[in-house]
């Protein structure tokens, strides 16, 4: 009876696409897209220099697709709600030169007097 001594290579599916995917998906509506794209890049780091012993560079894609897409959608967000403030309080401010320089207008100096 002969042995044959075979190497078995057990392929595991990282664990970090996984979370990167899950982040993903989760940040398009809620937070998480920035945890997605790191875990997304440490894990596509990891599967390529594991010898194939770790699975998952698909997942891990999805999860940096899906993770640039929330944050986009995050900053567009920041922006709509940020710029119209930001108007607002620049018209403040200009209303309040203006009414400034009308009054230093309208009182009389002291030179006159």
């Amino acid at each position: 009876m002969e042995q044959t001594n075979q190497n078995v290579v057990v392929v595991q599916t990282s664990g970090m696409a996984i979370a990167s995917m899950i982040l993903g998906i989760v940040g398009l509506f809620f937070f998480g897209s920035l945890l997605a794209v790191i875990f997304g890049h440490i894990a596509r780091s990891k599967i390529k220099h594991s010898n194939g012993t770790l699975s998952g560079d698909g997942l891990a894609l999805t999860g940096l697709i899906t993770g640039y897409i929330g944050l986009i959608f995050t900053i567009l967000i920041l922006l709509a709600v940020a710029l119209p403030k930001f108007a607002q309080v620049k018209h403040e401010a200009e209303m309040a030169q203006q009414l400034q320089k009308s009054k230093s207008m309208s009182s009389p100096s002291e030179s006159e007097y």
